[in-house]
C-alpha cells in the first residue's frame, strides 16, 4: 500500500508569479511552439535579470500517468493551452499587453546564460484585477 501511496501522490509545488508582457511575435502551431515575450515591468524571482524571455512550448501530459480516470491533475489540458495560445496571440494581433506567469515549477530554465525556459502547458486564468486573465506556465505537477 505504501508503494501504492507514493506512486499516486504527486510532488507539492509552491508558488507562482506573473508579470505585464508585451507578445513580441505572433505563436506558430510549429513544435516546440516560441513564445517571445517583453517584460513590461521588472521580472523578479526566477526571470529577474530578464528583460525578454522565450518560452519553447512543447505541451505534455503531466504526470504521465494523468489520462487515467482516477488521477486528479491540475496540469492543463491540451484544450486549455490551444486557449491560452489564442488568447496571447490575440494580445500580439492587437498590440495589447497581457500578464503571463508560472506556477508552481512552472518554467525551466533551459541554460543558465539566457532567458529561454521550457513550458509543458498553458492555462488561461482570471487575476485578481479588473476583468483581467493571465496565462499561467506549467512545467511540474501542482
Amino acid at each position: 500500500m505504501l508503494v501504492i501511496s507514493f506512486f499516486m501522490s504527486p510532488p507539492a509545488w509552491t508558488g507562482g508569479d506573473y508579470w505585464l508582457i508585451k507578445v513580441e511575435d505572433k505563436i506558430t502551431t510549429d513544435v516546440p511552439q516560441k513564445l517571445k515575450f517583453e517584460f513590461s515591468e521588472p521580472a523578479r524571482g526566477i526571470l529577474q535579470g530578464c528583460k525578454q524571455i522565450t518560452v519553447l512550448l512543447e505541451y505534455q501530459r503531466v504526470p504521465a500517468w494523468s489520462w487515467l480516470p482516477f488521477i486528479d491533475s491540475s496540469h492543463p489540458t491540451k484544450d486549455e493551452t490551444t486557449i491560452a495560445v489564442e488568447f496571447l496571440n490575440n494580445k500580439f494581433a492587437k498590440s495589447a499587453q497581457a500578464y503571463f506567469g508560472y506556477i508552481g515549477g512552472g518554467l525551466f530554465k533551459v541554460s543558465s546564460t539566457d532567458c529561454t525556459f521550457k513550458s509543458k502547458g498553458l492555462k488561461l486564468m482570471k487575476i485578481d484585477k479588473e476583468n483581467e486573465f493571465t496565462v499561467l506556465s506549467y512545467y511540474e505537477p501542482v
